[in-house]
């Protein structure tokens, strides 16, 4: 629990930043979702359950979401997809917001 709360701080800084912030690269976005990832990786403690009981595998989902991330034109265009990524663990203690 205290894990998820920390990725949902985490995204939820990465998200909180202004629209007027300046434009993240493509490799900057890409390092960042692989930052998400492997802290879900290392710590998410449902990984395992939601792989087995319901069909989430965390690498099928990054290598799912990695294009989505890769064709993202804006910071806000970006930061949804973080979004949906988190969302789709359907995980009501871990989330990202907006």
């Amino acid at each position: 629990f205290a894990f998820a709360r920390s990725i949902l701080c985490v995204v939820a800084m990465a998200v909180s930043v202004s629209a007027s912030a300046a434009p993240l690269t493509p490799d900057q976005k890409v390092a960042d979702f692989e930052q998400v990832v492997a802290m879900m990786r290392a710590g998410y403690g449902p990984v395992v359950y939601k792989s087995s009981a319901m069909g989430l595998d965390l690498e099928t989902l990054r290598k799912a979401y990695l294009p989505r991330i890769q064709a993202t034109k804006t910071n806000g265009e970006f930061y949804y997809e973080i979004v949906r990524f988190v969302a789709a663990f359907k995980d009501s203690h871990f989330g990202a917001r907006l």
